[in-house]
């Protein structure tokens, strides 16, 4: 009985052990859980501190971004920052059918949430003339560097940012070069840029000068570059040095030619005459038409120095560009200066030497009365029938109250026109002169009245 006893009170002092253990884990589970908590609680808080440290930081750097504009302001969080921006006022046209960038009313490209999508599609704005106002660099997350332009579009009566792309072309190949070529571009007139090809920076956004007034230059081509405009087109500009202009410039290489020279491509001789006419004011030539040789690059006169001059018509050349234009070129004999030169038939109103249709004898004396008409005194005949009649030997008021002999008369044509000279013996000089100079000029017209014959004192 003892011994149950004894038994009994050994199970209950381990009941007692286990309910003292368990209640001592118990209360270990619930320290532990309670310094979980609070470790979480810690850890929760010191990343908020964290997060709001760099927050703190992306605004900081944000803000020391440096701009000209203020209105640019972007942080690390997004895709893009911009990294630098200066504000312009230029005027240019948008070609963007081909590249279709997007529009952005709010900023670049990704650089906050409402440039995360663009707005619009910049083939809706191709060919709309717009004022730059801004343009600003950004850089990516893959560090990739983008430029974006706020413009002011009076066509969609908006301001958006674009790709600058979308209005600047871009430079796809440049190569140094050193060859010799002609300007050949008054039938094109491309612009002539100082500071780049076209539409490849601000500066070069307009011409600074028209090709035609380099027409024929002779030009040394030192760079060549391939541009591409978001239209998708490319074009190829040269740099030239001009030593004749005195400069170097960018042009359009379709403005020059390598061919040297103009190619004569037919000559016909003449007997012809014509007067310098117009105001073309053409250049003058000494060693052939225009551009066709070394010595006919630059001109040794102009037209106008011989406007209203007479001249013989020797030669009529035909000279063809590169550019498949051909012009006319007359080689002239003046009678005045005795020299030859060329010179733009378009400058020259060309005519055949006049006729003489009849010539009568006559052996009677005059007076020459030419102190107002000032006719030609000529030796060799009546005027613009030969090379040697183109110009006067002497001016008529010269020879005014002169009594001469009539020897001949000669009616001439030019054209439809009949003029009658006469050659007349003057002392001992024999000269032609119009009849006009001679015979008294009378108008005539109907009267009706009563006159008497006076004749005593006559």
């Amino acid at each position: 009985m003892s011994k149950c006893k004894k038994l009994l009170e050994i199970i209950i002092s381990a009941f007692s052990l286990i309910v003292v253990i368990s209640a001592c884990a118990q209360i270990s589970f619930a320290f532990a859980d309670s310094n979980q908590t609070t470790e979480q609680s810690q850890n929760s808080s010191s990343s908020s501190n964290s997060n709001s440290s760099s927050q703190q930081a992306s605004e900081e750097s944000s803000s020391s971004v440096s701009s000209s504009s203020s209105s640019v302001t972007t942080s690390n969080s997004y895709q893009a920052k911009v990294t630098s921006s200066f504000q312009i006022d230029k005027t240019a046209t948008i070609n963007d059918t081909n590249r279709n960038d997007g529009v952005f009313y709010k900023g670049p490209a990704l650089t906050s949430d409402d440039t995360m999508t663009n707005n619009d599609q910049g083939k809706n704005y191709d060919g709309h003339v717009v004022t730059v106002l801004q343009v600003a660099s950004t850089v990516r997350n893959n560090g990739e560097v983008y430029n974006y332009v706020q413009v002011q579009d009076p066509t969609a009566n908006k301001n958006y940012w674009i790709d600058q792309r979308a209005v600047l072309a871009t430079v796809t190949d440049n190569q140094n070069t050193n060859y010799q070529a002609r300007i050949y571009d008054a039938n094109r007139n491309d612009w002539v840029l100082t500071n780049g090809p076209a539409l490849t920076s601000w500066d070069t956004l307009s011409e600074n000068d028209l090709g035609k007034n380099y027409e024929g230059h002779q030009v040394t081509v030192i760079k060549q570059a391939v541009t591409l405009r978001g239209n998708g087109n490319t074009y190829t500009y040269v740099e030239v040095n001009d030593s004749t202009a005195n400069r170097t410039y960018w042009i359009d290489k379709r403005a020059i030619s390598t061919n040297s020279y103009d190619q004569i491509i037919s000559q016909q001789s003449v007997n012809k005459y014509a007067q310098v006419v117009g105001s073309r004011n053409d250049t003058i030539y000494n060693n052939g038409p225009a551009l066709t040789s070394a010595y006919t690059m630059t001109g040794q006169g102009h037209g106008n120095n011989y406007l209203g001059q007479y001249v013989q018509v020797l030669e009529i050349d035909n000279s063809r560009r590169s550019n498949g234009l051909t012009y006319q070129y007359a080689k002239i004999y003046d009678t005045q200066t005795k020299q030859n030169f060329w010179i733009d038939i378009r400058s020259l109103a060309i005519a055949d030497y006049a006729t003489i249709l009849s010539t009568t004898q006559i052996n009677k004396t005059a007076v020459i009365r030419d102190s107002s008409r000032n006719d030609w005194i000529l030796n060799n005949g009546p005027a613009l029938t030969n090379a040697t009649t183109l110009s006067e030997n002497a001016q008529g008021k010269n020879y005014n109250g002169h009594i001469v002999t009539v020897l001949q008369a000669e009616v001439t044509k030019r054209g439809n026109i009949q003029y009658i000279y006469d050659q007349v013996r003057d002392g001992n000089q024999t000269y032609w002169i119009d009849q006009r100079a001679i015979l008294a000029t009378a108008t005539y017209k109907n009267v009706n009245y009563k006159a008497i014959i006076d004749t005593i004192n006559r």
